[in-house]
């Protein structure tokens, strides 16, 4: 997945991009899971080329490889299993519907609490790429 995106600020071994939206945002299946669909997203990318641009170059900027797929696994997947498992193990375990579905919940919130508390970890595999400099 790639978006235009336009170089707002430059220091040392960071730039800061504006993301674009286009026409294609609008016809892309993948738009409402997609942070870059809001007209003022800016992202960060760290680059140790970032001497070579300059504030307003036009670039293109690309998730890794697999990144698209591990944000997917994060945000959809984990929390759905996780879910899934703890409702199963808690009304095997003789607890009551009401009490299974607060414990399976409870455990997603802590899920997203943790996930929220390794937010720089988890940065450090999804990351945006400079594509080319326009």
């Amino acid at each position: 997945m790639a978006h235009n995106g336009v170089i707002k600020s430059v220091s040392e071994g960071t730039l800061t991009i504006e993301i674009c939206q286009t026409e294609a945002c609008s016809a892309c299946n993948a738009r409402s899971m997609c942070n870059a669909r809001s007209k003022n997203k800016e992202i960060t990318i760290d680059t140790p080329d970032a001497t070579m641009y300059h504030v307003g170059d036009t670039v293109t900027v690309s998730l890794g490889k697999h990144a698209g797929k591990r944000a997917v696994l994060y945000a959809y997947v984990l929390p759905v299993l996780l879910l899934t498992v703890t409702l199963a193990l808690a009304i095997m375990a003789g607890m009551s519907q009401e009490a299974a579905a607060l414990a399976s919940l409870g455990a997603v919130i802590i899920y997203f609490v943790i996930l929220y508390l390794s937010k720089n970890k988890i940065k450090e595999h999804i990351k945006f790429h400079i594509v080319n400099n326009k």
